[in-house]
């Protein structure tokens, strides 16, 4: 399933602030930030609408995200050894 608008964001915004490309970094860091962003009692209700309801969605998206932006995040310098899926 193609990552949406939002999740893009997500990612990228991420990835600028933390300056990593690692996926297993970028997806705890996700999970951080979705777990502080919405209250308790909405989280998983939120979770399910954006198609981040676990670690492996997340997973999933962090490695759409850097395979489909490899060259851009290269250029930008963002790009390190441990980027990216096993695809």
């Amino acid at each position: 399933m193609p990552i949406t608008k939002f999740q893009r964001e997500l990612i990228r915004d991420t990835i600028k602030e933390n300056r990593t490309t690692n996926a297993h970094e970028l997806v705890y860091l996700i999970s951080d930030q979705l777990v502080d962003r919405y209250e308790d009692e909405y989280l998983e209700c939120q979770l399910k609408k954006i198609g981040l309801e676990t670690t492996k969605h997340i997973r999933a998206a962090v490695d759409e995200y850097l395979v489909k932006n490899r060259d851009k995040l290269a250029k930008e310098g963002l790009v390190d050894g441990t980027t990216g899926a096993s695809k």
